[in-house]
């Protein structure tokens, strides 16, 4: 193998490994972080839509649609900037579903909502895909859900003393 061959073919590989470094510590945080900000903030502009539709929060049985939660989650979503397509919200009995296709993967993030010491806790949240959970971990989700209500909640002195999940709806009732 000749010198130019050589440094040749360390010029590409040293290219290669910029490029993957780039995408795993600049791309892959920005992504990340847009997806969560969209699920925090459609969670708390929900919950204030629920909660205050005429401008004053107030103690109280509240109930958050699966339907509306998606209108939300679609407004926040949509754009070039977040690779995310075919967006669901389906809340039932047993859980909340999130599931949305990214390029050619899929992915649904399944978890529980419950009230726990005046806040909502995401409970047993966990993602259908091993390499899709390793690009945004359930934990991410979780977290985003759990700060899109409870800081709203904060913001006007509430608490949630009780959470029921039903067939398309989460009901919360606040003090």
């Amino acid at each position: 193998m000749g010198r130019r061959t050589l440094l040749l073919l360390m010029g590409t590989l040293g290219t290669c490994l910029i490029c993957c470094v780039l995408v795993f510590f600049v791309a892959l945080p920005r992504t990340r972080d847009s997806v969560n900000d969209a699920i925090r903030e459609s969670m708390t502009t929900q919950v204030a839509r629920v909660i205050a539709p005429i401008g004053t929060a107030a103690p109280g049985t509240y109930s958050i649609a699966d339907d509306e939660l998606l209108q939300q989650f679609n407004d926040r979503l949509s754009g070039d900037s977040i690779p995310i397509e075919d967006l669901s919200v389906v809340i039932t009995t047993e859980h909340i579903t999130i599931s949305f296709s990214s390029g050619s993967r899929d992915v649904t993030y399944t978890g529980t909502l419950q009230a726990v010491d005046g806040k909502v806790k995401v409970e047993t949240i966990e993602s259908s895909s091993g390499f899709m959970e390793f690009l945004l971990p359930a934990s991410d989700i979780a977290k985003a859900l759990e700060t899109g209500i409870n800081t709203y909640l904060s913001a006007e002195n509430l608490q949630i003393t009780d959470l029921t999940m039903g067939d398309g709806e989460i009901t919360l009732v606040v003090e």
